[in-house]
């Protein structure tokens, strides 16, 4: 999809020089997915319009009087929408302003995207310690956040710590302590009140979230535990580990119930569809694994990546795999035909973290570099929106040090300096 952006004044002037090169096209601006279904579009975006009458270009929805299709017509959207408008006009914050002789726009002030481009979003910071933090969740129903690091160097190591934090006034709650090196991986049951960490003393630990009581400590790995991951019906728990396997645990007893065999080097991110099925495996041997949780067999292996896949997520509605590492690019599969379908290109390093929002239309993205930035891409489309102003040192580089609130309200990112950064919509 061919899109231009430029300020106001040029939008028109642009819309203009493009229309008098493609007869029959009406050019619009900033349409929305309440209007036409199209999906979310950040603001100051042009897309054309064809008239039904005329061979040029290719046609794709059927509206009565106009089609959409793209500048270049490439690869066209595919979504039909619910309803067309029979008038053009460029869009802005206070209605439309009809263009080309169009005597009369739909007024789409009422119809603006619930989520653009962010300018300014509200932003607090919290500080684990002054040493990596390595994974961030949000628990369910509530405003605590948790994060998995370390604190101090210790004569036999380090002392891996995990903090929750009152988003409400950004106090720290109380810190978790028992892991005897950093803490890499965190996750919440559904229910918010069982808490599992995975660290690099080679242990998973069980706590009560709201007592800090620590509850069990699962051992069977023989490195360490890159990645833990609780079922969605809460009772199977899942770790990967830097022994090149993933070993499913009963959640309530902590009893080992399968091992995972098939990754040649360390496993760095898991990740379960949301029935609960089948699970996602990212790998440093540059590949994504599908394994059915049931029987434990091996359905599917991806490949694409060309060095290490560092995170991988599902979206909500278990359609789209996201995946991302050290070839400084995140991609987009369809867990229906198994087929890549988007490559986003953008970072200028490796990408250790990524979160799909909880209604799947946003992926945000970390960079490991001095890149200072969090990147937000449309997981629909794979088109870029924007940068989140992050923070002041490199990111870390391993771990899934980013995530969305359960509400989709607040997004959250670790860093290497020990800083985590949290913005609101």
């Amino acid at each position: 999809m061919a899109i231009a952006k430029f300020s106001c004044g040029a939008i028109i002037l642009s819309a203009l020089l493009q229309c008098s090169s493609y007869q029959n096209y009406r050019v619009s601006l900033d349409i929305s997915k309440n209007s036409c279904g199209v999906g979310i579009l950040p603001a100051f975006e042009i897309l054309f319009w064809r008239g039904l009458l005329g061979n040029s270009g290719r046609p794709i929805w059927d509206c009565g009087s106009v089609c959409f299709v793209s500048i270049s017509q490439i690869d066209p959207w595919t979504t039909n929408p619910k309803s067309c408008l029979g008038k053009v006009g460029i869009v802005t914050g206070s209605g439309a302003i009809p263009i080309l002789g169009s005597p009369q726009v739909e007024d789409m002030a009422s119809k603006t995207p619930t989520f653009r481009k962010i300018q300014n979003p509200k932003s607090i910071a919290l500080r684990h310690s002054q040493y990596p933090v390595y994974a961030i969740a949000f628990i369910p129903r509530s405003q605590i956040l948790v994060s998995g690091g370390y604190d101090d160097l210790t004569k036999d190591g380090r002392e891996g710590t995990i903090k929750l934090w009152d988003l409400k006034n950004g106090q720290l709650l109380r810190t978790l302590k028992g892991h005897t090196d950093q803490v890499r991986a965190i996750a919440i049951s559904p229910d918010g009140k069982i808490l599992a960490s995975g660290s690099d003393d080679k242990t998973i630990k069980l706590w009560n979230p709201n007592t800090g009581q620590l509850l069990r400590t699962i051992t069977g790995h023989s490195d360490s535990i890159a990645a833990v991951a609780i079922s969605p019906d809460g009772k199977t728990l899942v770790s990967g580990s830097f022994d090149s396997t993933i070993k499913i645990w009963d959640l309530q007893s902590g009893q080992l119930l399968r091992t995972l065999t098939g990754h040649t080097d360390p496993v760095q991110s898991i990740a379960f569809t949301p029935d609960g099925t089948t699970l996602a495996s990212a790998s440093n041997d540059k590949t994504i694994k599908l394994w059915n949780l049931r029987t434990g067999q091996l359905q599917n292996t991806l490949t694409g990546h060309t060095n290490f896949v560092l995170s991988v997520v599902i979206s909500p509605d278990g359609t789209t795999l996201a995946s991302a590492g050290y070839d400084k690019t995140i991609k987009l599969w369809n867990l229906r035909s198994n087929k890549l379908e988007n490559i986003l290109k953008g970072h200028a390093d490796l990408v250790p973290g990524i979160a799909i929002s909880p209604d799947g239309k946003i992926l945000a993205s970390i960079e490991g570099s001095w890149d200072n930035t969090v990147k937000l891409w449309d997981l629909h489309s794979g088109q870029f929106l924007g940068d989140l102003p992050a923070h002041k040192s490199n990111v870390v580089i391993k771990g899934e040090s980013i995530a969305f609130s359960p509400q989709g309200k607040m997004l959250a990112s670790g860093n290497n300096d020990g800083i985590i950064e949290i913005w609101q919509y």
